[in-house]
């Protein structure tokens, strides 16, 4: 069981980290958004560290974005980790299976589906209910208060509440798509074994 909830924190976290780093993703949200594209490749290279903030922000929105930071960090550190939780949960059942493609096409198979279950229920939650699946998250990974900003904050402007429910469900399709892909690859394993 420990297998299948860290693969599925992988997916999760690697759909994450992916969105993270796409420039087509929030370029295509500020053209949709209609918000300053520069602006919001700004507060990205930001994040990558290949640049910082400008004046436009104020202490408050600079506060948060080196949470925000901070955070993506640790995801980076949680997902490597996971990657060696893995790799060694892994080692002992290949080097004495003597079956190795029954044991690989198991493995993605259950995973994978063992993942979009999760998944899927997790998204019908936050479809159904975002507002309280974004407080909770903000809860759980910053402090009182400091996520929350007046709707004239640049901050607010670059990355309305429409962005971060795209973002979601973006996270979400990725880790679906990840899943499924598993499930297959265990497929394809267990038929030709």
């Amino acid at each position: 069981m420990l297998i299948f909830a860290v693969t599925t924190l992988l997916i999760i976290l690697g759909s994450s980290l992916y969105l993270v780093y796409n420039d087509k993703f929030y370029l295509n949200e500020c053209k949709k958004l209609n918000t300053d594209c520069s602006k919001s490749l700004q507060v990205l290279k930001y994040l990558e560290s290949k640049g910082q903030l400008n004046e436009e922000f104020n202490l408050r929105e600079i506060s948060h974005m080196k949470d925000v930071k901070k955070l993506i960090d640790y995801i980076t550190i949680a997902f490597l980790f996971l990657i060696a939780v893995l790799i060694s949960a892994s080692l002992p059942f290949l080097l004495e299976r003597i079956n190795i493609k029954k044991f690989l096409g198991d493995y993605f198979l259950y995973n994978g589906i063992f993942s979009l279950s999760v998944i899927l229920l997790f998204s019908v939650l936050s479809y159904l209910k975002f507002d309280l699946v974004f407080n909770i998250f903000h809860g759980l990974f910053f402090k009182s208060g400091t996520w929350i900003f007046s709707e004239n904050d640049a901050l607010i402007k670059l990355f309305p509440l429409e962005f971060f429910i795209d973002a979601l469900f973006f996270i979400l399709l990725t880790s679906i798509s990840t899943s499924i892909i598993l499930s297959l690859i265990g497929l394809v394993i267990k038929r030709f074994k």
